[in-house]
């Protein structure tokens, strides 16, 4: 009966259990007839007999870190959630279960929302900062920073930046203090409004169509505005090059298209010809400029080199001659 009644709560329930979960809350549900619980159900704003399968399927998933929905099992059983809860709080004393401290790893893991802890405890050591200067010290030392009322609070308050959908009123019943949490809440929203701010600005953001037509014509436009600079560093190199080979002669055409380009580098806003070296104000990048330039045909080594030219010349005729002679 028990085992049947356990399996028919999960798949009313539409959960998906291991067999290690289904045998725990076999267990608890006969260690909780042993101990008489059916006489405490059903009274003082309690679910009756027939939610003993869901609570017992509740505790079983507390202790082994499953999901459980507790609001769906309340509405499975045709109650509201105090007596669900009032029920479930009789069947934990009976059964010596102590409640799990409230912590956001427990509330992610019983509601499914995992993805929120982080910023959870980023936004409650923002809250515990701001809010906590404004305390009295004595005040401050009273605060339980690691309280359920605070801890589902800034859960809440997470889920509600991040657009992540949990039912309050579960999230309610994991506090002490129901006033307490609603205090804690506004507290939130009052002194953490740039960290939700930021919270809801780091949520994915699900792309509509309106959007991606827009952002597809900004990059176009954008890929269109880098073309038309590639194109004018271009032009500018080409006519830099034209200028230099003009000014340089035969040595201009050593140099590489790499290097003509950087000279437009230096002036990228550019329109037109480029100025030269001598007609750009402020101070000019480049080796280039350092160098004093001159015509090589002047130099001495030019000279040695003619020399040299004319002593291989000598020697290649001399042989050529005494060839023809043999």
């Amino acid at each position: 009966m028990d085992r049947t009644a356990i399996e028919t709560a999960a798949n009313g329930l539409g959960l998906t259990l291991k067999t290690t979960n289904i045998t725990k809350a076999m267990e608890l549900y006969r260690l909780a007839e042993t101990r008489g619980i059916h006489a405490s159900l059903g009274k003082s704003n309690r679910a009756d007999s027939t939610a003993l399968p869901f609570l017992c399927l509740d505790l079983a998933c507390e202790l082994m870190n499953v999901t459980f929905y507790a609001s769906q099992a309340a509405k499975a059983i045709g109650v509201n959630d105090q007596k669900y809860r009032n029920a479930l709080t009789a069947v934990r004393n009976t059964l010596q279960i102590p409640p799990p401290p409230v912590t956001f790893g427990l509330i992610a893991t019983k509601l499914g929302s995992v993805q929120i802890v982080p910023a959870a405890e980023r936004l409650k050591n923002v809250f515990q900062e701001t809010w906590g200067e404004t305390l009295p010290p004595r005040q401050r030392a009273r605060v339980d920073w690691e309280g359920a009322d605070l801890i589902a609070a800034v859960f809440f308050v997470t889920c509600q930046a991040m657009k992540v959908k949990v039912a309050k009123k579960e999230v309610a019943a994991l506090a002490a203090n129901q006033t307490s949490f609603e205090n804690f809440i506004s507290s939130l929203k009052e002194y953490c409004k740039e960290e939700i701010g930021e919270i809801e600005k780091s949520r994915p953001k699900s792309t509509s169509s309106t959007g991606s037509k827009g952002g597809g014509k900004k990059r176009s436009a954008l890929q269109e505005k880098g073309k038309g600079k590639e194109a004018s560093s271009t032009e500018v190199g080409e006519e830099e090059s034209n200028s230099d080979e003009d000014d340089e002669g035969s040595k201009a055409s050593h140099m590489s298209k790499k290097q003509r380009m950087g000279s437009s580098a230096a002036n990228p806003n550019a329109v037109g010809e480029a100025p030269s070296i001598q007609q750009r104000s402020g101070p000019v990048g480049g080796v280039n400029v350092m160098v004093k330039r001159q015509d090589i045909r002047s130099t001495k080594k030019y000279e040695e080199y003619l020399a040299w030219r004319d002593q291989i010349l000598s020697r290649i005729e001399a042989r050529l001659e005494m060839g023809q002679n043999e």
